[in-house]
């Protein structure tokens, strides 16, 4: 019995040993290669960038044109004259009144009096000044029945005495065109004007001529100014008669008849000769 037991257990360790000599060869494990750790270099932080204020926006607007408020028209009140000739305003209703001032057309002036048949009109220069204008001027505009009558103020002295003539000269024998071999070129005349009564004074002096021919031609009338005066009230004249001469006379010979007047500041005027006319011979010298 004790040696079965023994060959069971020498079966044993037997079949133990066969086992193991199949058993397959160990495996090494595997070599894992070592990688080295990368080394990070930190990447700088870049600056941050500088701040950029932002660009204004234009900001449009639409333009807004306000319309204006229309104003109605001033309505001036009282009664107005509206000159519609150039006007003389004079310190009293009448032409014997003298003028104080002149007016445009188209001047509006207020009314503040007129006479009794409402011929003048009193109007006002400014705010303490008044003159008189003639109704003939212009037209009114208004009630005129709100304007009170105004007594004219006194008729100031009147200068009815015409500026006095004499003395007439004449410097030249005769005249001749369109050269001087005949004569002179120019009239020169003169003559002495005066207030003998010192009236309102010296308005102007001219004289009035014309050209007449032997063939029968008689001009038409011309004037000139006194341009050569002296002392004593001597109003001369010296012009030339060539171009007018020529031209309407052509070739002809005649006479330079001539007048001289004058007036003074009231308007009056005074004539020499008084009705007739002075003469001096004209001559066609080519």
């Amino acid at each position: 019995m004790k040696s079965y037991r023994a060959i069971s257990y020498i079966m044993l360790a037997l079949s133990i040993v066969l086992s193991s000599c199949n058993l397959p060869a160990r495996i090494a494990p595997p070599v894992i290669p070592t990688v080295p750790l990368a080394v990070f270099t930190a990447i700088p932080t870049e600056p941050a960038l500088a701040t950029i204020p932002p660009i204004p926006t234009e900001t449009i607007t639409a333009a807004f044109t306000a319309t204006p408020t229309q104003v109605p028209p001033t309505v001036q009140s009282g009664t107005f004259f509206i000159v519609d000739v150039a006007a003389n305003c004079r310190s009293g209703p009448g032409k014997v009144y003298p003028v104080l001032n002149a007016y445009p057309i188209g001047q509006s002036l207020k009314i503040i009096g007129r006479n009794a048949d409402n011929s003048w009109w009193k109007v006002e220069m400014n705010a303490s000044q008044s003159c008189w204008v003639s109704n003939i001027l212009g037209h009114i505009t208004g009630d005129i029945g709100i304007v009170p009558i105004v007594l004219a103020p006194p008729t100031p002295a009147i200068d009815v005495t015409a500026p006095a003539l004499s003395g007439p000269i004449s410097l030249s024998g005769d005249l001749s065109y369109p050269t001087a071999g005949c004569g002179s070129t120019s009239y020169q005349v003169a003559i002495r004007v005066a207030e003998e009564d010192g009236g309102s004074g010296i308005d102007s002096v001219w004289i009035r001529y014309r050209y007449q021919g032997d063939s029968g031609y008689v001009g038409s009338w011309h004037t000139a100014t006194a341009n050569d005066n002296a002392m004593g009230g001597i109003n001369g004249f010296n012009y030339s008669i060539v171009v007018e001469a020529s031209a309407e006379l052509v070739t002809d010979n005649g006479v330079f008849e001539y007048q001289f007047h004058a007036r003074d500041k009231a308007g009056n005027t005074s004539y020499y000769p008084d009705g007739s006319l002075l003469g001096i011979p004209v001559h066609y010298c080519p």
